[in-house]
């Protein structure tokens, strides 16, 4: 698969996974599920973490190696001097892998309840930001 190509495969699976996390999320918030809270949560990270790697494929042509979220931060960091959007850029991946991964994946802590829905929903636009920052926004 060609660069570009494959950046847009991983926007496009970056959506697609945020919005099995919205059925999740909203699966939830109809039935105060925590455990299904808890899969929208898993599916919000991922989304962002495919998006984030889909920005350092079109910025650098290559991507990080999957399921490594170190790897995916430290290649972000790398690109600040490019990026006018960075304090923006670093500090959201930072909050939600914070609040979401560690919080809610790792530690299956969902509290505060409405902060993680709110972080849960602010992906989608962080989709969107890193697509823009890759040129690929539709």
């Amino acid at each position: 698969m060609l660069k570009p190509e494959r950046t847009s495969h991983l926007f496009a699976e970056a959506h697609a996974t945020y919005a099995e996390g919205i059925k999740y999320l909203d699966e939830a918030t109809k039935l105060w599920d925590r455990e299904l809270l808890r899969k929208s949560a898993e599916k919000a990270w991922c989304a962002t973490l495919l998006a984030a790697n889909a920005l350092i494929l079109a910025r650098t042509g290559t991507e990080p190696e999957p399921d490594n979220e170190k790897g995916t931060y430290s290649r972000l960091t790398h690109l600040r001097k490019e990026l006018n959007d960075w304090e923006t850029l670093i500090g959201r991946y930072a909050t939600l892998s914070h609040d979401i991964y560690q919080l809610a994946v790792c530690d299956k802590n969902v509290e505060p309840v409405h902060l993680l829905i709110h972080d849960i929903r602010d992906t989608a636009g962080y989709i969107r930001d890193m697509e823009r920052l890759a040129g690929t926004e539709k």
